[in-house]
């Protein structure tokens, strides 16, 4: 069985402010830390990116979808949030 590196905790109501942000200035590229598998914290520049045509966006306006890229480029993240909390996955496009 693997162990842990590192053990993280994310302020929900500080990240969650920050993605609504981004639905803000839409399109526009913010920067966002993440760790990698190896605990390291990486830099990200991600945008919204919507994937519901604009009547399901305004009757479910809490479901929000993101992509980026780490600014080495080595990584791709895609990101989503609703009321059923955070989803996220990291790509390693470089190895």
């Amino acid at each position: 069985m693997a162990k842990a590196r590192a053990v993280f905790s994310l302020d929900k109501s500080s990240f969650s402010k920050q993605l609504g942000s981004f639905s803000k200035s839409k399109g526009e590229k913010q920067i966002i830390y993440l760790p990698d598998n190896s605990g390291k914290i990486i830099p990200f520049s991600i945008k919204e990116t919507p994937v519901f045509n604009e009547g399901l966006a305004k009757k479910y306006p809490n479901i929000k979808s993101f992509s980026g890229t780490s600014l080495d480029g080595k990584y791709k993240v895609k990101l989503s949030s609703s009321h059923k909390g955070l989803q996220g996955m990291l790509v390693n496009v470089k190895d």
